[in-house]
């Protein structure tokens, strides 16, 4: 996991640099994670088959033929704190646009760590702050798993959440994008999907109390978060 994080999320060219010794990050790497970097600093190679084939073919036909009535979804999973893999992956993705992601897409949803980013996003946070949000609560979150000490800690989430999203926020203030993170009623049974949304579809209330919605001017954006966690 941390080989991982290490190849993914650093700019190729960081690699390249050397310290006062004259010696790049590759030079001093273990061996394990010196293979990973230069496997992934190599020319990539894109392997060609049926499913690549069908994909450059919408790609092309949706970049002839744009409609404006299309609408783009960024949906993300979850993982913990391989979360920095999926905010290195938005990053090279903005790097091939050459824009901010959040300019492109109009719809983000997502799953525990994945739904943290969407609600980050929703709030008109770039995809690196993100980034960094992870980055600096690994240490209050992931506390190690052991028999005195459980693997996460509840209030160091809740800590974060707050201060990325602030304590009196709603979901209905997530103007950004239209967002959805999804988390579950437990007390049912068997347990039921619930989706946090940031906007509210246009039905009355006894119809929100039939199907299940909540208000999102009533959801706070932070437990929201956290509910997903």
């Amino acid at each position: 996991m941390a080989r991982g994080i290490a190849a993914f999320t650093v700019y190729h060219a960081l690699w390249e640099k050397k310290n006062k010794s004259g010696k790049t990050p590759i030079d001093i790497a273990s061996p394990r994670v010196r293979k990973d970097l230069l496997q992934i600093s190599m020319t990539h190679s894109r392997v060609v088959d049926h499913n690549t084939f069908r994909n450059d073919r919408l790609v092309e036909e949706r970049i002839k033929n744009p409609n404006k009535h299309h609408k783009v979804l960024l949906a993300m999973d979850g993982g913990g704190i391989k979360a920095i893999l999926i905010a290195g992956i938005l990053q090279a993705i903005e790097r091939e646009l050459d824009d901010r992601l959040t300019n492109h897409i109009h719809w983000v949803g997502g799953t525990s760590c994945g739904g943290i980013i969407a609600i980050a996003l929703g709030l008109g946070l770039s995809v690196e702050q993100s980034r960094r949000l992870f980055m600096s609560c690994r240490y209050k979150t992931f506390c190690g798993n052991n028999r005195m000490l459980p693997k996460h800690n509840a209030k160091g989430i809740e800590s974060i959440l707050r201060e990325c999203c602030g304590s009196l926020t709603t979901m209905a203030d997530l103007k950004c994008q239209k967002v959805m993170v999804t988390t579950a009623r437990i007390k049912a049974a068997p347990p039921q999907l619930l989706l946090l949304r940031s906007y509210a579809p246009r039905i009355s209330p006894r119809e929100y109390e039939r199907y299940g919605y909540m208000n999102p001017s009533k959801v706070l954006a932070w437990k929201a978060a956290r509910s997903t966690s």
